[in-house]
Formats: structure tokens, sequence, C-alpha cells
């Protein structure tokens, strides 16, 4: 597949991961201490052996603190893996930015690995140090500035700009490619400053370049008109509100084709009024669906009332979806005769596309969802309440895990488990009912943070020989997907899932234009999965174009949901599972949207 990214900063990706060469009887052992998710010793004493670099990432998804001496002496070697495990681990920071202060062999990892939320201010001034170092370095530093501005607590972008600001802007108007990727990706994540060049080759560079000038008040509007739809969905985003509407009618013409009409559905996100649907293009395929709702879901914005959005997809998709629309969009303009409705609704579907979408001014009927039948709907409400956690809701999340008691003897995976687990989150620690010993990681987690808990299981799919390769035959054409080898439970499950046919049929339920399509849910709205959860298998791989990961909702959680990227998205790497890598149908990934569906799904 020609991945059209830049290839210098390929050639970064392309070192990581890489598991040395190691006797079956060490990988074994290593694999099965992985799993047991629990600090041991036989682990570190391999970190001295020829299996250092594999020995190091399992310590790493460990997170093993006893680790962090024998890691940091390992980034004197080298060993990338050394880095990625130490970025993981609580008191490693300290060794990466030593690490990357004295210029060490693995200072290009140590910096990429200093990419994470709540980096402290030497992390950051040896990052901003970086970014004005040797280019695969800098290049590094600046991603991991832009990750930490991205991904951290309320005024990390201010933090970054204030130490790195300067040397960004620096960064960005350098030769080599990687660094002005690096440097742009971080600009577009950071308050307000000088706005960067705009006129590069690579298309992924370009987009960047949109987002970054948008967000620091250039004119961006005459990038939709450029060739590659990906430049043209960011210069949408980070065109002002005064000027989407003008740039509606281009878009509109050019929406017959279905890779930009993703630009026509990212403008109606933001539009404050939408065209006269007589004027959108007539047809029953997945693009015409999703500009029409996006179209109708801007009427009713505009109309504070849902009117539009549930008759928009009529004869185009599962009624229940329509109505799921037609609640997200209430849910999010508050209107309460809709809300009303969604609440009545007999679909568990619809009542969670209510939940998944009401904010904090919807807490009394978030706190209704509390008591629904359904436990899907119960962990997207107790998601939601979450995100403003009020102790008025704490008496109804206690008296749902009460109800749903009997979830705490099922792995993760398992509905009620999974809700038990977000309702967790809703009480004081103090108030949580005794429910130790439990089957599921997570529920252990949400109910004693991070002590020692059961190891996560692994599901009979995954016990099988993983295939090499999956081929996805879909609504919009063919793709052939390179599985990743360090990835073997999760390919493995893959595999016997398509060979028992579940993909078949599945909806594609999310695309977020210039980011993921997503889709392997067998209840089509982002909630299910296939009733087990994965262990995570994250490792140093990077989240390029192509790149195919698995979709949780927290650690070991993953199932049967995958998604794949448009773009390099350097915030996924370490966070998700990669199991594989798109070989052929790049230009299937860019035609589909949310309408198109999997025909079938076939392990090589």
């Amino acid at each position: 597949m020609p991945i059209r990214l830049l290839s210098a900063l390929c050639l970064i990706a392309c070192s990581s991961p890489r598991v040395r060469p190691a006797a079956a009887d060490v990988e074994a052992r290593i694999a099965a201490a992985e799993l047991r998710r629990a600090p041991d010793p036989e682990l570190r004493e391999l970190l001295a052996g020829p299996a250092r670099a594999r020995a190091a990432l399992a310590v790493g998804r460990v997170r093993d603190a006893e680790a962090v001496p024998a890691l940091a002496r390992l980034l004197d070697e080298g060993v990338a893996e050394a880095a990625w495990a130490l970025g993981r681990i609580e008191g490693g920071e300290a060794a990466l930015a030593a690490c990357l202060e004295r210029g060490c062999p693995a200072a290009a990892a140590a910096a990429r690995a200093l990419g994470a939320p709540g980096r402290g201010p030497r992390a950051l001034a040896a990052l901003a140090a970086g970014v004005r170092g040797a280019a695969d370095v800098a290049a590094e530093s600046a991603l991991a500035l832009g990750i930490i501005a991205r991904t951290g607590a309320k005024g990390a972008d201010v933090a970054v700009a204030g130490v790195a600001g300067p040397a960004l802007q620096e960064a960005a108007r350098r030769p080599e490619a990687a660094l002005r990727y690096g440097a742009l990706y971080a600009l577009g994540r950071i308050p307000r400053s000088t706005p960067p060049p705009l006129d590069h080759e690579e298309p992924e560079v370009r987009a960047l370049a949109a987002r970054a000038a948008g967000r620091h008040g250039a004119s961006v509007a005459y990038l939709l008109r450029d060739p590659d739809w990906r430049v043209r969905v960011e210069a949408a985003r980070a065109l002002p509100a005064a000027e989407v509407a003008a740039a509606l009618p281009d878009a509109i013409r050019d929406a017959a084709d279905p890779r930009f009409a993703h630009v026509l559905v990212t403008l109606l996100d933001s539009a404050a009024t939408a065209p006269d649907p007589a004027s959108l293009r007539a047809g029953s395929d997945a693009a015409t669906l999703a500009v029409r709702c996006a179209a109708a879901a801007a009427i009713d914005r505009a109309a504070k009332k849902v009117k539009a959005t549930p008759a928009c997809g009529a004869l185009l998709e599962p009624a229940h979806r329509s109505r799921a629309r037609a609640a997200a969009v209430a849910a999010r303009i508050e209107d309460r005769a809709a809300i009303d409705a969604a609440l009545a609704d007999a679909d568990g579907r619809v009542r969670g596309a209510l939940a998944n979408n009401a904010g904090p001014a919807l807490a009394e009927v978030l706190a209704r969802l509390l008591d629904d039948p359904d436990p899907f709907v119960v962990a997207a409400a107790a998601g939601s309440l979450a995100k403003a956690p009020s102790p008025a809701v704490a008496a109804s999340a206690l008296r749902a895990m009460r109800r749903l008691a009997s979830g705490r003897a099922r792995p993760a995976g398992d509905p009620e488990a999974d809700a038990l687990g977000a309702l967790a989150e809703l009480i004081d620690a103090g108030q949580r009912p005794a429910f130790l010993p439990v089957a599921s990681l997570p529920l252990h987690r949400a109910l004693r943070g991070p002590t020692p808990g059961p190891a996560p299981a692994v599901p009979r799919e995954a016990a099988g020989p993983p295939p090499r390769r999956l081929r996805l035959r879909t609504t919009a054409g063919e793709m052939l997907i390179e599985l990743h080898a360090g990835a073997p439970l999760t390919v493995a499950a893959l595999g016997a899932l398509a060979a028992r046919g579940f993909y078949d049929g599945l909806a594609f339920h999310r695309v977020v234009p210039d980011f993921v399509v997503q889709g392997g849910d067998p209840r089509g709205d982002g909630d299910g999965g296939p009733g087990w959860a994965l262990p995570d298998e994250h490792s140093p791989a990077r989240f390029l174009r192509g790149t195919l990961g698995i979709a949780t909702s927290g650690p070991e959680t993953g199932g049967s949901q995958i998604f794949l990227c448009h773009s390099a998205q350097p915030h996924l790497d370490g966070r998700y599972t990669i199991a594989g890598r798109l070989a052929s149908g790049d230009d299937v990934l860019d035609r589909i949207h949310v309408g198109d569906s999997i025909l079938s799904a076939a392990a090589e």
C-alpha cells in the first residue's frame, strides 16, 4: 500500500517494535509472565540477557516499577523498547529526561516515550531543548510535546507553549520532513502565536499545517481546493464560523466523490445554518446518507428542535438507527420532547445514544438511565456522568450496582461486569459494595485502583494460531490487511471471529474524517462486542495511515471493534493495540462512511 506519510517519519517508526530472536521457551515464559500483569523477578532478570528487548516490552506492559534501574541502563545500549517501557512506568520519567538531556544512544526513543499526559517541568524542558537538537531527536521531541498538549490536563497546552513555542515555530521551518511534521502537530495543539508555513509537499503535513494555521489565525480557505481530501477536512475544521456558509456550495458540488463528501460532512458539523436539502445529491449510498443526515442535524441545531434528523435516513438505514440519530441530536440541543421520546423508546440502542451524548445539563436524565434494564445503557449513562461527577447520583449508582451484582463473577467484556466498572467510578471508595474478589480486571481496578487483581482472561478465540492477513470485503470495496505478529492473541481472536462469520453484515458505525473508520460492533452503536475482552498487547509500533487498531473503553477491554486510521495519529501510540496495517484498498478506506458495512471478513 502506498502509505503517503513522511518517509523520514516512517524510518523512525519502522524501528519499533523489534522483538529480538529468543528461544521458544523463553518467549513462552515472557508471554505468560506479562499476561499475569504483575511484577515478575524473572522478567527483570531477562533484561540482562539476549531477550532483553522482548523482556522490556513485557515489563512495560506489566508496568513494573522495580525494573526502572535495569531499563535505565538499557537506554545506554540504545534499546528503544526500554524507553517505551519507562514511559509507561511510574518513576520512569526521570530516567527518560536524563537520557534526553545527555544525548544517550536511545535519546530519540526517550523523547518519544515522554509523550504522555502529566509530564513534569523537567520533562518539558528536556523536550523543548530536544526540539533544537539532531533531526531524529527533534522530530520525536516535537511530537511528544504535541501529545502532551493534546492529552494532558487543562493548561497542558499553555505549559507546552510556554517552554517550547519558539522552538516549535523554528522547527516548522526546518528542511527535515519528519521534524516539520512533529512541529506542526504540536503547533496545532497549543495557543495562538505566529501561523506556520503552509507550503508542504506531503498531504499529511499540509493537513497538519492547515489545522495549525487555522488555530494561529491564518486564512486557510484556499486549502478547501486542495487535491487531497484530508487537507480539505482540516481546513474545514480550521475555518472561522463566519466563513463556513460561504464554503458550502463548492463542498456540495464536490461531494459527489465519496472522499470529498467527508469535507461537506465536516463543514456541516460546525455550520450555524444548513443548505436546502433539495440542493444535496440524491442517492442511496452511504456518502449520501452521511451528508443528508449531517445537514439534517445542522437544521435541527439551528432550530433547537429535533425535526429533520429522524427522516434523514428513511429507507437508507434501519429504523432504530434513525431514532438513535435523533436521540443524539436531542441530547446535544436539549430538546426535552425528543429526549422524552428517546427515554420511552423500546430499543436500548436509542436510549444508549441519548446517554452517550448527554452533557452535565442532563444529569437528571442520565441518573434515570442508571436504572435502565439494558446494562449497555447503564454503562453509557455512567460514563457520561463520570465526565462531571456529582455526589447527587451516588445513590442511583449504588442502587444500580446492587441490581447488577451478578456481573461481578463475569469477566471483562460481559455487559453487566462492564456496567459495574463504570458505575464504580461514580461512588466514593468507602461507599462501594464489598464485591471483591471479582473476575474482571477492569472492574477490580475500578473498585480498588492499581492494587493487584486477577489476570486478564484470554478468550478461547485467542488461543488458536494467528493468521497473517485479514481480507475485508465492504460495501465500499475490498481491503487487505497484513496482521501484526507482535499482537498474537489479538490477531488470533480476529481470525477466529472472521472464520465464524462474526463480522459479516456489521456496519461501520463511526467515521471521523481524517481520523478513523470504526466497525465490528454487533449492536451497531459502538457499545457492543463479542461478550469477552482481550488482554492489551500495546507496543512501540506507530499508528500511521492504514493502521488497524482495537477499540477499547479502558485497559484490557478490547473486543471485536476495529478501526483503521485515515492518517497518522501519534496520540494513540502505545495506548491501543495495533493489529495490522492496510496492504491494499487505500482508496476504499477513503470512501467509507457511516452506513457502509462489512460484507464478509476472511482470515488468511
